[in-house]
C-alpha cells in the first residue's frame, strides 16, 4: 500500500484522500510518463436504471470503465461495488442488447430484480463481442441469495445467444468469481451459440427455479443450454464447471463443447503431490445440486489425464446431491476421472451410450472410494449414507477405451472395481438397470488429440435412444414404463417440481415420489417401445386383469423421516424437558431442571438454540434464548425458541450454561441437548395427484390392440375426480367431476387402431374449459368446471385399468400428470410435440438423425 511497492510494470496503487486521491502507475515497459498520453476512466456505470422497459441497445462500443476505488469492498458498501456498462437494478421487460462491443470493462451487462415486487422479463443478450473484462460478462438475476427463505424479485424469460467471450473475469471483486454468463433463478432460459475462450470463472453458470433454503413455489423451470463452446475455463477458480447447472430442471444441456476446464488448486499440488486428482478440481460439466437434468450430445475434452500432474483435468462430468440426471450419448476424452458423483444415495440417474476415451484415474467415481483423500468439497457433500437406491440407476451401452486399472466405484463401502466386467457384475447384484457397455478394442474416436471427435467403427450402433419430455408446469407424477431394477411390479416416478417444501437441497431426496404398483405383471410384460431402446421401456397390458395402481393413502405421504440418529447422554446437574421434534418457524419451549449443587449455585442460567449441518458439522447460533435467569432452586427454567431454517440443516441443539455474569466467556458448566427436526411441508402443503381446485393436465403415449374399447389410461374418480379413457367408440374421453358439477369431452379421432398415439388433456379452471390434443393437434374443447370446485376424492389412482375392469388391451410407454395447462407452462401443443418426437435428443451433435435408425455411441454419428 505504498508507491515504492510497485516493483513491476503495469502495477498500480490508488491512495485515497477525501473524495479523490492519487493514482500511482508503472506503465508498460516502464515507459516515461512524460512521453505518454494517459487516459483515465471516469464513470462506473454507463447506462444505469432502476426501471427500464422496451429498450433495445444495439451497435454501440463500450470501453474503459472505472471501478470503485476500494477493490476489496464487500457488496454491503453499496451498489457500485458491482457496476456494469449496462446496469438495471429493479424492474424491466423487453430488453435487448445486441451487436455491441465491450472491451476493457468491468462488466458488460448486469440486471437484477432487487426489490420484493421487481420483475425482469423478456431479456435478450445476443451477438455481442465481450473481451478483457474484470468481473464477468453477463449477470441476470432475481433478488435472492443463497440461504434466503423468501427471495426478492422474479426473473422470467431470458435468452443469451451467440456472444463471443474472451479473457472474461480476470479481476473479480471481493465476493465475485468472474463467471462469464450467469443466470440466477430465471423461469425459462435459453443459452445458445456462445463461444468463450480463456475464462477465469465458469463459462456458463445457471441456477434453475430457486436456491437451496428458499420456501417459495417454483412450478415452472425450463433451461436450454446448447451449441455453446467453452474452452480454457476456470483459470482463477475451482469447484465449478466450464458449463454448470444448479437446482431445479428440467435442464436440457446438449450439443455443447467444454474443453480444458482448469480449476487449479495450488495447495493441493504443493501439499498432496503424491495423491491422485488433488491438483485441480475443475469439471467440463457440473450438476451442482442439479435435479432433473438431461445432458446429451456434449463433447468434453481435457489437456491432461495425469492424476498426479499439476495440469490434470479433474473430470468430464461432476454431480453433487442431485438426482434424475440422464447423461447420454456424450463424448469424454482425456480426463483424470470420467464421471464423479457425490452424495449419490438417492439413485435415479442414468449413464447411457457415452464414449469414455482416455481416463487417467477411473471412469466412474460414484461413491467415496476407500483409501483415498477426501474431496476438497467433502463438507458440502456431507457424510455418505450406507443405503444407496441402486435399483433406480441405469448404466448401459457405454464404450470404454484406454481405461486405467481402477475402473470405478459405486457401492457404499467404497470398494474398487478393476475393470468393466467386475463393475458390470456388481451392478447386476445391486439391481441397477442396464448392461453397462463394453471395452473397445480400437479407439472409438478418429483423432481426439487433434480435436477430431468423430467416431470410428468401434462406436457404430452402440448409442442409445432416450425419451426426453418437455418441461411442464407443476408436474406431480411422471412415469416411463420400465420397472425398478429389483422389482418388476414397481414402476418408478421421475417427476420433479420445486414446491415450497423443497427447502434444503440435501433433503430433496426425501420428498414424496409416486411410483406405481403393477398388478398381475411380470418382467416379460415389459417390451420394447418406440421412445427408448436402451431397455424394455413399455408395459404391455392384456386387457383382462393387468393394470397399475397408486393407493390413495400414498398420496398423503410426507417427506421421509430424517435418518439422523439423536442421542443425549444424561448429566448429573441438569435434566431437559424438550419436544422430541421441532420444526423451523414453529415456537417451542425448553424446560430445564437443575440438580444438586447446580440448584444452589446462586449463579445465572443462559440458553441458546444452535444448529447442526447435514454430516454432523456444527452450524452455530440459530436463535438467541434471551437474557440470563437467576438460579434459585431446581426450577423449572423455561426458554422459548422459534427455530430458523438454515441451508443444510440437520437438527437443533439446545445449549444451556451456568455463568456468574450471564456471559459465555465465564461459563462454569455447559449442557447440550440435541433435538430432531420435524419435516415441514411449507405453507402450501404437498402437491400430488390429489387434485383440488388447480388446473390439470394429463398426458399419455400408448397404443391399443385394433378395435379395443373401454380402457382406462389415467383415472382417479369416484363422485369427484378425473379420468382419461379410450372409449367404446375408439376415441379418447376426458372427464372431470366436482361431485354435483361434471364435464366431459371426447375426440373424433380414433386411437384404437394399433398405432402409437400421443394424447394431452387439460382442464383450465379459470377459463372453465376442457381441451383434448391428439398427436400434436387440437382435437376437441368444451365447457369445464370452475375454480373453487375440488376434484379431491378417496379413490385410488389407476393406470391402464381397474380391479373392476376397463383394462387396457395395449401398451403404455409414458404418462404424466401436472397441475397446470400448456399455457401455464408457457408452451404450446406444437412445441411439446415437436420436441418430444423430433427433438435434438433424436439427432447427433451436428443435427443428423441416425441413417439406420440406431444411434452411434458418443456425441457424433459416423459419416
Amino acid at each position: 500500500d505504498k508507491p515504492h511497492y510497485l516493483d513491476s510494470p503495469r502495477e498500480f496503487w490508488f491512495h485515497k484522500r477525501g473524495d479523490g486521491g492519487r493514482l500511482y502507475l508503472r506503465l508498460s515497459d516502464d515507459r516515461d510518463p512524460n512521453e505518454v498520453r494517459v487516459e483515465a476512466a471516469r464513470r462506473l456505470n454507463l447506462i444505469d436504471s432502476q426501471q427500464m422497459s422496451h429498450v433495445h441497445i444495439s451497435g454501440l462500443t463500450f470501453s474503459f470503465t472505472n471501478v470503485l476505488w476500494n477493490l476489496d469492498a464487500p457488496p454491503t458498501r453499496g451498489k457500485d461495488v458491482d457496476p456494469a456498462c449496462i446496469r438495471l437494478l429493479g424492474s424491466g421487460e423487453d430488453l435487448v442488447v445486441a451487436n455491441c462491443r465491450f472491451e476493457h470493462v468491468h462488466m458488460p451487462v448486469r440486471m437484477k430484480a432487487v426489490g420484493d415486487e421487481d420483475v425482469i422479463d423478456r431479456v435478450v443478450i445476443r451477438d455481442n463481442v465481450m473481451r478483457y473484462t474484470d468481473h464477468g460478462a453477463v449477470l441476470l438475476a432475481d433478488g435472492g441469495a443463497w440461504g434466503a427463505e423468501f427471495p426478492k424479485g422474479r426473473l422470467y424469460d431470458i435468452k443469451v445467444l451467440r456472444n463471443a467471450l474472451y479473457q472474461i473475469g480476470r479481476r473479480p471483486n471481493r465476493y465475485g468469481h468472474g463467471h462469464a454468463i450467469e443466470i440466477d433463478c430465471a423461469e425459462t432460459v435459453e443459452i445458445a451459440g456462445n463461444i468463450g475462450h480463456r475464462l477465469y470463472g465458469a463459462g456458463i453458470f445457471v441456477y434453475g427455479g430457486k436456491r437451496s433454503a428458499a420456501k417459495v413455489d417454483r412450478p415452472l423451470s425450463r433451461i436450454l443450454i446448447h451449441h455453446n463452446k467453452i474452452e480454457d475455463s476456470l483459470l482463477n477458480n475451482n469447484d465449478w464447471g466450464g458449463i454448470e447447472t444448479w437446482q431445479g430442471g428440467p435442464a436440457y444441456v446438449f450439443n455443447n463443447i467444454s474443453g480444458n476446464p482448469r480449476g487449479y488448486k495450488t495447495w493441493g499440488h504443493k501439499l498432496q503431490a503424491d495423491k491422485p486428482a488433488t491438483s485441480s478440481f475443475g469439471h467440463a460439466y457440473y450438476m451442482d445440486g442439479g435435479f432433473k437434468q438431461y445432458y446429451f450430445n456434449n463433447i468434453a475434452w481435457g489437456r491432461s489425464k495425469d492424476p498426479l500432474g499439476a495440469l490434470g483435468n479433474c473430470s468430464a462430468f461432476q454431480e453433487i446431491h442431485g438426482f434424475l440426471a440422464t447423461i447420454f450419448n456424450n463424448t469424454a476424452y482425456n480426463f483424470v476421472i470420467g464421471s464423479r458423483r457425490q452424495a449419490p444415495e438417492a439413485g435415479r440417474n442414468k449413464y447411457l451410450g457415452n464414449v469414455w476415451h482416455g481416463m487417467g484415474e477411473m471412469v466412474f467415481r460414484h461413491a467415496n472410494p476407500s483409501n483415498t483423500m477426501a474431496d476438497p468439497n467433502a463438507a458440502d457433500a456431507g457424510t455418505q449414507k450406507s443405503n444407496f437406491h441402486h435399483e433406480s440407476n441405469a448404466y448401459a451401452n457405454n464404450i470404454f477405451y484406454d481405461i486405467p486399472k481402477k475402473f470405478g466405484v459405486f457401492e457404499p463401502d467404497g470398494r474398487w472395481h478393476p475393470d468393466a466386467d467386475s463393475f458390470r457384475k456388481a451392478l447386476s447384484r445391486s439391481g441397477s438397470l442396464g448392461d453397462l457397455g463394453q471395452d473397445a478394442q480400437q479407439s472409438p474416436l478418429r483423432a481426439p488429440g487433434d480435436g477430431d471427435f468423430r467416431p470410428t467403427g468401434a462406436a457404430v450402433d452402440q448409442g442409445v435412444q432416450v425419451f426426453v419430455p418437455w418441461g411442464l408446469y407443476a408436474t406431480v407424477a411422471e412415469w416411463p414404463f420400465y420397472s425398478a431394477g429389483d422389482d418388476a411390479t414397481r414402476i418408478l416416478d421421475e417427476h420433479f417440481h420445486l414446491a415450497p417444501y423443497y427447502v434444503n437441497r440435501e433433503d430433496y431426496k426425501k420428498q414424496p415420489m409416486y411410483p406405481l404398483r403393477a398388478v398381475n405383471v411380470a418382467a416379460d410384460d415389459y417390451v420394447d417401445g418406440p421412445l427408448e431402446d436402451w431397455t424394455r421401456g413399455a408395459l404391455r397390458l392384456n386387457g383382462r386383469d393387468q393394470y397399475a395402481v397408486l393407493a390413495n393413502e400414498e398420496l398423503e405421504a410426507t417427506a421421509s423421516a430424517d435418518d439422523v440418529e439423536i442421542t443425549n447422554k444424561p448429566l448429573d446437574w441438569i435434566t431437559f424437558d424438550v419436544p422430541e421434534k421441532v420444526a423451523p418457524g414453529k415456537s417451542f419451549e425448553a424446560r430445564v431442571h437443575l440438580k444438586g449443587k447446580a440448584a444452589d449455585s446462586k449463579l445465572k442460567l443462559r440458553a441458546d438454540l444452535h444448529w447442526s449441518r447435514t454430516g454432523g458439522r456444527f452450524g452455530g447460533m440459530n436463535v438467541w434464548g434471551g437474557e440470563a435467569k437467576d438460579i434459585s432452586g431446581a426450577g423449572p427454567y423455561v426458554f422459548r425458541f422459534k427455530p430458523v431454517s438454515k441451508p443444510g440443516l440437520s437438527h437443533f441443539i439446545v445449549t444451556v450454561w451456568m455463568t456468574p455474569t450471564g456471559e459465555w466467556s465465564d461459563q462454569t458448566e455447559v449442557a447440550r441437548y440435541a433435538v430432531a427436526m420435524e419435516a415441514s411441508t411449507g405453507e402450501a402443503g404437498y402437491k400430488s395427484l390429489q387434485v383440488r381446485d388447480s388446473n390439470l393436465l394429463l398426458e399419455a403415449y400408448f397404443n391399443t390392440t385394433p378395435d379395443h374399447g373401454e380402457g382406462v389410461l389415467l383415472e382417479k374418480m369416484d363422485t369427484a375426480g378425473y379420468s382419461l379413457t379410450v372409449d367404446s367408440d375408439g376415441g379418447v374421453t376426458f372427464s372431470v367431476s366436482g361431485g354435483e358439477v361434471a364435464a366431459r369431452i371426447a375426440s373424433q379421432t380414433k386411437v384404437n387402431d394399433g398405432q402409437w398415439h400421443h394424447v394431452v388433456a387439460e382442464a383450465d379452471r379459470v377459463a372453465k374449459t376442457l381441451t383434448l390434443y391428439v398427436d400434436g393437434k387440437r382435437e376437441a374443447s368444451g365447457a369445464g368446471i370452475a375454480v373453487g370446485i375440488s376434484l379431491a376424492n378417496d379413490a385410488d389412482l389407476f393406470v391402464g385399468g381397474t380391479p373392476e375392469g376397463r383394462c387396457l388391451a395395449g401398451t403404455l410407454e409414458f404418462a404424466r400428470i401436472a397441475l397446470g395447462t400448456l399455457a401455464d407452462a408457457k408452451t404450446t401443443i406444437e412445441e411439446v410435440y415437436a420436441w418430444q418426437f423430433e427433438g435434438p435428443f433424436l439427432r447427433d451433435w451436428s443435427g443428423r438423425k441416425p441413417t439406420d435408425g440406431i444411434r452411434d455411441a458418443g456425441a457424433i454419428e459416423m459419416d
